[in-house]
């Protein structure tokens, strides 16, 4: 069971999506899709596609997190979450994991605070045992940030994809989900 509670640190403050967080996830993502490589979606995904992924999320299947910055009234500044790998059912056990910090945020440990709650509390996932993340090559930090929590270097997916005017290559990062 995946739990429901805040972590209790004055910052960032940690917890599940809920239904309020959905226009600033949206928006932040709009973001990404036009002017950024943390996602190769080129059209912003529809109003129901956040909402999939709230109920996802809140029945547990495949939870997203969210960093408040509990001093400027609980803003979303970033947001870590699983999503289904692929549709066979042999990979149910197998998650996509993705995190994202607003620019104003980067630097500054909203991304190791996301990772290490989203790690601790997918310890306790009944299905998700591995955990795959597709980092665009010049997300830097991102693929340090995998390293530093034990994520491995599976290969490079080179020229897979088409963005800001230029084609873009994929790191593929895995890990294994320890068992609590």
């Amino acid at each position: 069971m995946i739990a429901t509670s805040t972590i209790n640190t004055v910052w960032p403050s940690i917890r599940l999506l809920e239904s309020c967080d959905l226009p600033s996830i949206a928006e932040h993502y709009a973001f990404e899709v036009e002017h950024g490589v943390a996602t190769f979606d080129t059209v912003n995904p529809e109003p129901d596609y956040w909402k999939q992924k709230l109920i996802e999320s809140q029945n547990g299947s495949y939870p997203v997190w969210v960093a408040l910055d509990t001093y400027k009234e609980s803003k979303v500044v970033g947001w870590a979450g699983v999503s289904r790998f692929d549709a066979k059912l042999a990979y149910q056990r197998t998650a996509e994991f993705s995190f994202y910090v607003l620019n104003d945020y980067q630097g500054r440990g909203v991304g190791k605070s996301l990772l290490y709650h989203a790690q601790k509390q997918l310890e306790l996932h009944p299905t998700i045992k591995t955990l795959v993340s597709r980092i665009a090559i010049q997300q830097e930090a991102s693929v340090h940030l995998h390293q530093t929590f034990g994520f491995s270097h599976i290969g490079t997916l080179k020229h897979v994809g088409f963005k800001q005017g230029a084609p873009q290559s994929v790191a593929l990062y895995q890990r294994d989900v320890l068992e609590a």
